[in-house]
């Protein structure tokens, strides 16, 4: 059962197990395991939601459309992420005063 916050849906009966999101994700939010039903073969799943940046990278790459963005999840999470991007940004760079450069 897919989580209501989660932020894409992965439908395990068109997942073949490729593994290509699991690539294509550059923050590791999906990860492969056994098929939860009886099936034999293997899904994606969302390991890590929190650390997704809802990119679409991994809607885009999945050749069978087994993966969608969950739209109640990103409208609940878009502040929060906006506030891991500007700190993240604020910490690369070093703000200098016009008079440090001069010198």
């Amino acid at each position: 059962m897919d989580n209501y916050t989660d932020p894409i849906i992965i439908d395990e009966k068109q997942c073949n197990g490729c593994m290509r999101c699991t690539f294509i994700c550059s923050m590791g939010v999906i990860e492969i395991r056994e098929k939860s039903d009886n099936n034999k073969g293997k899904t994606a799943f969302v390991s890590k939601p929190e650390y997704c940046m809802y990119c679409e990278a991994c809607v885009i790459d999945c050749k069978n459309g087994a993966i969608r963005l969950n739209p109640h999840s990103g409208s609940l999470n878009i502040e929060k992420i906006s506030d891991r991007l500007i700190k993240n940004k604020k910490s690369r760079f070093k703000l200098f005063r016009k008079k440090e450069l001069e010198k």
